[in-house]
C-alpha cells in the first residue's frame, strides 16, 4: 500500500507542475521536490451524513455562531456543517473548514475558511479551472473529475501533506472524499498560489483545475489549511 500511495504522490506531483500553469501548456516543466505527508485519513471511511430534520437543526444551532457577518451562502455552509459533523471523528484537525462558492464571480473573494472555534471567516479570492470556463468570463459554469479536464470538481476534500515546488513554493495536497472529485490527487489538483491571482477585485487567471490563491496569503494558507481539515467546493 505504502509503494501505491508513493506512485500516487509522484504521479500527482507531474499533474501538478502541469496544472498550475493558467494558460501556456508550453511552459518549461517544474522539478518537483515532495516532503513526507502527513499522514491522515485516505477518506474511504467518510460517508454521506443522514440526520433527520430535527437532528439538521440541532447542528445548525449548535455552530450558529458561525459566520457572523454572513459572507457564505446559507445552503453551501450547512451542506458543509451536516458533512462536518457527521465524519467528525475522521476530521485530523477540527478546528477550520472551508467553503468554496464557484457561482461566485472569480474577481470576488470565494473561498471561505471557517475557524470553528472562534465562528470568523477569512474570505479569500480563488481560481477555478481552465476547461471550467473556456470562453475566460471569470465564471466557472463547467465542473468535472476527469484527467485532463482541466475543469475544477465540485465536492468535499480533506487536506493532506505538503509539497515543496519550485514554481509555487509549498503547496497543499488534497484528498478528494466525493465521486465527483475522487480523482483529485492523480490529477494533481493542489492548493497552491499563483500570480495570476490578486487580492484586488479583478477577474482572475484560471488554473489547469487547482485551487489557486493570491501569492499574498500563500504562508498563512498552508498554515491554516495543511494536516487534515475538510474543503467544500460547490457552485
Amino acid at each position: 500500500m505504502k509503494i501505491i500511495f508513493l506512485l500516487l504522490l509522484a504521479i500527482a506531483a507531474t499533474n501538478c507542475a502541469k496544472a498550475t500553469m493558467p494558460d501556456d501548456p508550453s511552459g518549461e516543466p517544474v522539478v518537483i521536490n515532495p516532503t513526507p505527508p502527513i499522514p491522515v485519513s485516505n477518506g474511504s471511511s467518510f460517508t454521506i451524513p443522514s440526520y433527520n430534520f430535527i437532528q439538521q437543526q440541532e447542528i445548525f444551532t449548535k455552530y450558529s455562531y458561525l459566520d457572523p457577518q454572513h459572507q457564505i451562502r446559507q445552503s453551501l455552509l450547512q451542506t458543509a456543517l451536516l458533512y462536518y459533523q457527521w465524519n467528525l471523528n475522521l476530521i485530523p484537525v477540527p478546528g477550520t473548514m472551508t467553503v468554496v462558492d464557484f457561482a461566485i464571480y472569480s474577481g470576488l473573494p470565494r473561498m471561505f475558511v471557517v475557524n470553528m472555534k472562534t465562528g470568523s471567516v477569512w474570505a479569500l479570492h480563488v481560481a477555478h479551472g481552465k476547461g471550467s470556463d473556456p470562453n475566460n468570463t471569470g465564471y466557472a459554469t463547467k465542473f468535472s473529475n476527469t484527467p485532463g479536464s482541466l475543469m475544477s470538481s465540485l465536492g468535499f476534500y480533506l487536506t493532506t501533506g505538503t509539497m515543496n515546488t519550485s514554481d509555487h513554493g509549498i503547496v497543499v495536497l488534497i484528498n478528494g472524499l466525493s465521486t465527483t472529485d475522487s480523482n483529485a490527487m492523480s490529477r494533481g489538483i493542489f492548493i497552491h498560489s499563483a500570480t495570476y491571482v490578486s487580492d484586488s477585485n479583478i477577474q482572475a487567471g484560471r488554473s489547469w483545475g487547482c485551487f489557486a490563491v493570491p501569492e499574498a496569503d500563500h504562508d498563512q494558507m498552508v498554515s491554516t489549511l495543511k494536516g487534515g481539515t475538510l474543503l467544500y467546493a460547490s457552485n
